[in-house]
């Protein structure tokens, strides 16, 4: 899937405002997203932000939906009754993430490089 962050950018290496982002489902109320980093990390579903409190962050407009198989994969997410089970599934979330970082791996490195490159990130 893809998702736009629509909010204050955070972090020299976290989120920037407006910047579409490859990213998939994790855990409830959670999405797994190439931020600007490049690497995949855990950010909320609603209102995305530093956890230390330091941005009051933003929302994630959506680009392209979640696809059939990670649909499913959510669903069972949260339908998920045992730790066993729901860490099995979050197992398949991070496939799902090494899968993308070779697929979208061009358009990754294109938000990286727009990060190093953006001297107004925070203005």
């Amino acid at each position: 899937m893809k998702l736009k962050y629509i909010g204050e950018s955070f972090g020299v290496d976290s989120l920037t405002n407006g910047v579409t982002y490859i990213a998939t489902v994790s855990d409830v109320g959670y999405y797994r997203v190439f931020d600007d980093s490049g690497e995949d990390y855990m950010y909320f579903q609603d209102n995305p932000r530093p956890l230390d409190g330091s941005a009051p962050g933003g929302r994630w407009e959506i680009v392209e939906d979640m696809d059939d198989r990670e649909r499913e994969l959510y669903e069972k997410i949260k339908r998920a009754t045992t730790p066993d089970e729901t860490n099995a599934l979050l197992d398949e979330t991070v496939k799902i993430c090494e899968e993308y970082a070779v697929k979208y791996a061009d358009e990754i490195e294109d938000v990286v490089q727009k990060n190093l490159n953006n001297p107004n990130k925070f203005k």
